[in-house]
């Protein structure tokens, strides 16, 4: 007969006892090792983050304080710039006193050549002037006779009624003609006012040739004639 011996089945999930044989002092120093290591590299850590934060501080300081350098230096280039201009504000203060002051002393100037051309386009074909006489009572526009062709022109004054007068001396075919040229020649400019005859008288002539009237008539000049040429702009 066989016998077999049967063994109880040993529990997977049991524990088994340990025996620790360490002493405690060494697992003391072990774990105050372990804590000087943590330690230790965290100080390193913080030494390698200050010193990254202070190059790029550094850093920022440099070109900070570099702007800082070219903008002083721009800043004396500009200053010694500015030294050659210290006399302009004044010399534009004389110039606009100058300006205002010729302005003033020629506010009353008359181009005497561009009355003159304005005039000669008023005179129609069948009128002839052998004289104009232009008086002014504007102080600084008197003068002698300017003989321009075979008409005379003198400039002369003082007047009593407004800036000065022109007196024509000359002939026409007709009466009708001088009363054309200064109602439709001369009263329409704003530069005239009041044409009128003061002398009218025909001339004998041949049966043959046409009737020839000698005159003299005036007209007082406005303001309007006045050439504005030296005002100073804007005002």
């Amino acid at each position: 007969m066989i016998s077999v011996e049967t063994r109880p089945e040993v529990n997977p999930g049991a524990v088994l006892p340990r025996v620790n044989l360490v002493p405690a002092a060494i697992h003391d120093r072990a774990r105050t090792s372990r804590a000087r290591s943590v330690a230790a590299a965290l100080v390193a850590g913080a030494f390698v983050i200050t010193g990254g934060l202070w190059v790029v501080a550094h850093g920022s300081v440099g070109t900070a304080q570099s702007r800082v350098d070219q903008a002083n230096q721009q800043n004396a280039t500009l200053r010694s710039q500015a030294a050659k201009y210290a006399a302009v504000p004044l010399i534009q203060s004389q110039l606009a006193a100058a300006q205002s002051q010729l302005a003033g002393a020629m506010a009353t100037d008359i181009r005497f050549s561009y009355l003159m051309n304005d005039l000669s386009l008023t005179i129609p074909h069948n009128v002839a002037l052998t004289q104009v006489t232009i008086t002014t009572s504007v102080p600084g526009t008197t003068g002698g006779p300017v003989t321009s062709g075979s008409a005379g022109v003198l400039a002369t004054g003082p007047l009593a009624a407004g800036i000065g007068s022109i007196t024509f001396q000359g002939t026409a075919v007709s009466i009708n003609a001088v009363a054309d040229w200064l109602d439709k020649g001369l009263a329409n400019s704003p530069a005239y006012a009041n044409p009128f005859v003061t002398n009218l008288s025909g001339s004998a002539q041949a049966p043959s040739a046409p009737a020839t009237v000698t005159f003299s008539s005036s007209l007082i000049m406005t303001p309007n004639v006045y050439s504005h040429r030296f005002d100073q702009v804007g005002n």
